[in-house]
């Protein structure tokens, strides 16, 4: 198999090309800073995917002739957390990074997973873009900031806007969320350690067969 991640320089992203790399795939991968201790097999090209990177995504790309896996994981954390502390240039970057990011990638990949039998593109995604959750009061009085939340939580729009999009028909798109990971970016409450999320992401990849949202802990909606 083909796979594509975005992020890979560390947590978890680095953790899912291990893991991929370890099984016998044949994986690419982009960062913003160069991974340490990167599988050796594994091709890694620096692409930012908040500038317009398409035309890198394009020379990397030709490394394989098909692609059957995508997975969105570039992001990272931000400050933030009451309204005059927001920083509104933080807010576009996060968007800029969660989602636009996302789309860029995407974009650039289609063809490629359009010649795959069984392509997937994985958006991976956070409690804390869950608008019913946010209703359900489940983070009021937290210390989680505005423009992660509203970056993911466009990211999730993004998902489901790819699922009914039928210039995308046979390509699975999902959203998962990872669990809690204590990585750079994870929340106080994180239990999982970056390996440890990246098996149970993969093997919930590997049993997606259509398009929906996914959660990886628990039965609640990503959305």
């Amino acid at each position: 198999m083909n796979v594509l991640i975005t992020g890979i320089s560390r947590g978890l992203g680095r953790a899912l090309a291990k893991h991929y790399a370890d099984r016998g795939d044949r994986v690419l991968g982009l960062s913003r800073t160069a991974p340490t201790q990167l599988h050796e097999s594994v091709l890694w090209r620096k692409i930012d995917v908040t500038d317009d990177c398409n035309s890198n995504l394009s020379d990397l790309l030709t490394a394989v002739d098909h692609l059957d896996l995508l997975i969105n994981n570039a992001g990272c954390g931000s400050s933030g957390n009451h309204l005059e502390q927001v920083d509104p240039s933080e807010l576009t970057r996060q968007l800029s990074l969660h989602c636009i990011g996302a789309l860029r990638v995407t974009q650039a990949a289609v063809p490629k997973l359009q010649q795959s039998d069984n392509p997937k593109v994985i958006n991976v995604t956070s409690r804390l873009g869950s608008v019913n959750r946010h209703l359900n009061g489940e983070f009021s009085g937290t210390g989680f900031s505005y423009p992660y939340r509203i970056a993911k939580a466009a990211q999730n729009m993004l998902t489901l806007c790819m699922q009914g999009d039928p210039s995308l028909e046979g390509l699975v798109i999902a959203s998962l969320q990872p669990g809690l990971l204590r990585t750079d970016s994870g929340s106080a409450d994180a239990w999982m350690d970056a390996d440890q999320g990246a098996r149970s992401f993969i093997h919930k990849v590997d049993e997606i067969s259509s398009n929906g949202a996914y959660h990886i802990l628990d039965e609640d909606a990503s959305f």
